[in-house]
């Protein structure tokens, strides 16, 4: 642990608001031990004029997650407030934020980040507050991050558009799929996450994930892009959610399933509006799922057959002349790895 402000000091600031707090910070955690104290001293950093509260959930982790978070919150028990599950939460199909988190959120906006990320910058919360205050037409805002890994370069961002603010459209955040924002960097109001509870608490129970809280975030308005990198982002690193993608195609095709769910209800609460841009994500999530060649062919071909109406002609001659291929297909990825180098 760091040399970190007390509790009095950091509250010192806030006045007689303390019971009112503007932000309410959710993080969830699951087996994060040699990470999660890098996230909990990234909020106790926060230098703000402004109270905010941050709410902490361990999803019954089976390591020292839950003890380091244990310790945190004794040393500052009136902005901690943790969950500690006694059984896992997430495997029951439960989203953790919102079924766990969103219902004793106080705050006017929500700021995530995740036990594996981190912030950096002190004045993270009160930069991203003051630029919601001062544009009300925009319900969401976000930074880019630096990334941590070992297949990445040192020093490089992730989403980073230029170094002027600017609204980026919904459409355009629709079409990245999800990678447009670092999940860390995102500030939303609560009252967008309100109304869709209101309208749809399902979806927003089973189905919210890093790419629709960009997406009902940025319905209103879009996303408010501020180009200060602000927060860390791990990839690929040993429990993280990308690793478990890439390196078990069961799951791969299980997250693929539940992201091509999720978009049609998506379609459908936004009105359509939008059909075109998730349509042209869902035939993207299939080509991906099928050109994965660790998943077996006969895998792959039920879930070919399962949605090849989404992917038209051009899906079938991929399909039935390349991809059910073995060795023509490893060809062509050589071939095309070759040419990218």
């Amino acid at each position: 642990m760091r040399d970190l402000r007390l509790e009095g000091e950091i509250i010192a600031r806030w006045g007689e608001a303390f019971d009112n707090p503007i932000i309410s910070v959710c993080c969830i955690t699951y087996n994060q031990e040699s990470y999660i104290e890098d996230a909990l001293e990234g909020f106790l950093i926060q230098k703000t004029d402004f109270a905010f509260e941050i709410l902490v959930h361990d999803d019954a982790s089976t390591d020292r997650t839950a003890e380091i978070v244990r310790e945190y919150a004794a040393l500052y028990p009136r902005l901690i407030k943790p969950i500690y599950q006694a059984e896992n939460q997430y495997s029951k199909g439960l989203a953790m934020n919102e079924t766990f988190n969103y219902p004793r959120a106080k705050g006017k906006y929500i700021a995530f980040c995740e036990g594996d990320d981190y912030w950096f910058s002190e004045d993270k919360l009160q930069v991203q507050v003051d630029l919601l205050e001062s544009n009300p037409g925009v319900s969401l805002t976000f930074h880019p991050a630096k990334t941590i890994s070992e297949e990445v370069r040192q020093g490089e961002c992730y989403g980073f558009y230029g170094n002027k603010e600017r609204i980026q459209s919904c459409r355009d955040i629709i079409l990245k799929g999800g990678g447009y924002m670092p999940m860390a960097s995102i500030m939303v109001r609560k009252e967008v996450l309100d109304k869709l509870r209101d309208i749809a608490p399902e979806f927003l129970g089973r189905n919210m994930s890093h790419f629709f809280y960009q997406v009902f975030g940025s319905l209103k308005g879009g996303g408010l892009y501020h180009p200060s990198i602000m927060s860390a982002y791990r990839s690929m690193h040993e429990g993280s959610w990308s690793l478990k993608v890439q390196s078990e195609p069961v799951f791969f095709i299980k997250a693929a399933e539940k992201y091509i769910d999720s978009i049609q209800a998506a379609n459908m609460i936004t009105g359509f509006v939008y059909n075109k841009e998730f349509s042209r994500r869902i035939k993207r999530r299939i080509l991906v799922t099928i050109n994965n060649v660790s998943i077996p062919v006969e895998v792959r071909k039920n879930f070919f057959n399962k949605h090849s109406d989404s992917l038209g002609i051009g899906g079938y001659f991929l399909w039935n002349f390349v991809f059910c291929c073995k060795p023509l297909h490893l060809l062509i990825l050589k071939i095309k790895n070759k040419c990218s180098i």
